[in-house]
């Protein structure tokens, strides 16, 4: 009997992008028979600087605007570089304890950790780096000591060859999307009925990712001025003020509006079935969040995104005509309305673009299979 290739799946402890990433990865690999596949969080050394990336996001995203010129500057990237090889310890542990054959790693701090334990330790496993952003890349999330880096499309590869990357050492998969996202959805009704909303009524999911958007508030104006019924859904992760404050609104509004109904949520573990149940998207840009909406086949409106970090997956937005873009209150709160009163003009309007770039990451699973097979030459 052939003995199963170890692979180990690694990513941080926060319940952010890089997490849905490697759940997905794991979701692909662990279907096959003749591999042992382990998921592991590490809890990087790194745990207050993205405390604080998520309160700078939250409250001054301006702050963010000039990051990637920052960062991309040869000591603030070695200095990243260094904090990812702060961790090594703590890998070393999962490591030694797992004996893979194989890391796949969706965090690039865990990744030049990794990098130091084959160079400097003689750890022998090999290594694939996913590159978790689209189109708004830094080069810190490359190496050219992986085996491979796994990224979104050409376009992102070509910022990795601009960084020095060996064209050998990137491989083009697609958007790693959790296969439930692609799963068509039995029993709509019992999941309206979980959560209390009516069929054929405009259902307008509104999300930001695991931590929720202030920019929320920027639809509280529309929300006011709809004449037409309309039911909406708030997700506000982690979020308990912003989970509050939109409550708190919610109450004011259903007393001067009874066309509108609201439900409000915290952190969901659903969101394949609320997509399913929803006509529209309205939320933050972040790529996890525009995929998951374009896998459940929903037109994304993006009502703001993170400077820099994310201007990429707005680009892609407009370009490949997944939706629209309305970041202005003017402009988002005429929007909302005329897409109340009108849905029809809206809701099929981008079908085939959706379906188009659906199918591609559809295929991502199997692209990242046929890798990790290649790399571990089974």
């Amino acid at each position: 009997m052939t003995k199963k290739k170890k692979i180990l799946v690694l990513t941080d402890h926060m319940p952010w992008g890089h997490k849905a990433l490697a759940q997905a990865a794991y979701s692909y690999l662990k279907k096959e028979k003749d591999f042992k596949v382990e998921f592991v969080q590490v809890k990087l050394d790194s745990s207050f600087a993205n405390y604080a990336y998520g309160l700078t996001v939250k409250l001054m995203p301006a702050v963010i605007k000039h990051s990637k010129r920052i960062f991309e500057t040869k000591t603030v990237s070695k200095i990243i570089r260094e904090v990812g090889v702060l961790n090594t310890s703590k890998v070393r542990g999962v490591v030694d304890k797992f004996k893979p054959d194989l890391v796949f790693s969706t965090h690039f701090m865990l990744t030049h950790a990794l990098v130091k334990l084959k160079k400097k330790d003689g750890c022998n496993f090999k290594l694939l780096n996913y590159v978790s952003d689209p189109w708004s890349v830094f080069s810190t999330v490359f190496s050219n000591e992986v085996d491979k880096n796994l990224v979104y499309d050409d376009k992102t590869a070509r910022v990795g060859l601009k960084a020095g990357i060996d064209k050998e050492r990137i491989e083009t998969v697609g958007w790693l999307t959790r296969p439930e996202f692609f799963e068509k959805k039995k029993g709509l009704s019992e999941i309206r009925d979980k959560y209390g909303l009516k069929k054929n009524v405009l259902t307008v999911f509104v999300g930001g990712g695991s931590l929720g958007a202030t920019a929320y508030l920027k639809l509280f104006p529309a929300l006011a001025l709809v004449k037409k019924e309309v039911q909406v859904i708030f997700n506000c992760g982690t979020d308990k003020t912003l989970k509050s404050i939109v409550e708190k609104y919610v109450e004011a509004l259903e007393i001067k509006n009874k066309v509108v109904k609201v439900k409000v949520l915290g952190w969901v573990d659903d969101m394949d079935e609320l997509l399913a149940v929803s006509d529209i998207v309205f939320g933050k840009a972040g790529p996890n969040f525009l995929f998951d909406v374009v896998a459940s086949r929903k037109p994304f409106v993006s009502i703001t995104h993170v400077p820099a970090q994310e201007v990429g997956n707005v680009e892609i937005i407009k370009k490949k005509r997944l939706g629209w873009v309305k970041e202005e209150v003017g402009p988002l709160t005429r929007f909302f309305i005329d897409l109340v009163n009108r849905p029809e003009k809206y809701l099929g309007k981008h079908g085939k673009n959706i379906e188009k770039e659906r199918a591609y990451n559809k295929k991502t699973g199997e692209r990242m299979v046929k890798v990790v097979r290649e790399t571990l030459e089974v």
